[in-house]
């Protein structure tokens, strides 16, 4: 929904159906990835016993679908637009959020 409220109406559609083929592929990724593990740690070759792919697979999984969410977090933190919603280091949230009902240019204490 907030995708459909703040994109410009020209490429509304597009911003729209874009977030749920992203889950798709996300979702999918992970399956075959876990998959992929799972195939890997049972088939007994050196370098899997190496690294523990079967005995560790859980582990190895949970890592690796770490990866891509810790990744979207640190490009969502150097977006602009993201942290205009992000209360300042010296203020607290309850106080930022008054002051920008208020309309008093809080919202702007965090852009550079």
């Amino acid at each position: 929904m907030y995708i459909a409220e703040m994109a410009p109406p020209a490429s509304r559609g597009r911003f729209v159906s874009f977030k749920p083929a992203e889950h798709r592929v996300g979702i999918s990724a992970g399956f075959f990835s876990n998959y992929l593990i799972l195939t890997l740690g049972e088939s007994g070759a050196a370098w899997t016993e190496a690294l523990r792919l079967g005995e560790w697979n859980w582990r190895w999984m949970l890592g690796i679908e770490t990866l891509p969410a810790v990744a979207y977090l640190l490009a969502l933190s150097r977006s602009r637009k993201a942290r205009a919603g992000w209360p300042c280091a010296d203020a607290t949230r309850r106080r930022w959020s008054a002051r920008r009902v208020a309309g008093d240019g809080a919202g702007t204490c965090c852009a550079k």
